[in-house]
């Protein structure tokens, strides 16, 4: 890893904790457990759609573009007999 991928690791993390305390807080009581139930279930199906379909964009960028280029570059050399 590079130090800066470790950076940003610890940055998402220190994130993730800091909007974890925010939300939810110390203790998980059932009234928070069912308020996130609650917004989850209300989510338009359009909403959904569209969020899955962006993913689903991203993933066929990532395979067809970002694989082949690195499999390319970091492939082995073979040796000339």
């Amino acid at each position: 890893m590079q130090p800066r991928d470790i950076f940003d690791g610890i940055l998402v993390a220190l994130l993730a904790v800091i909007l974890y305390l925010e939300v939810i807080g110390l203790s998980i009581s059932t009234d928070s457990l069912s308020a996130v139930a609650d917004a989850v279930q209300n989510i338009d199906a359009m909403v959904l759609l569209i969020i899955g379909g962006a993913l689903g964009v991203m993933f066929l960028a990532f395979i067809t573009i970002y694989v082949p280029k690195n499999q390319q570059t970091s492939a082995p050399e073979q040796k000339s007999r």
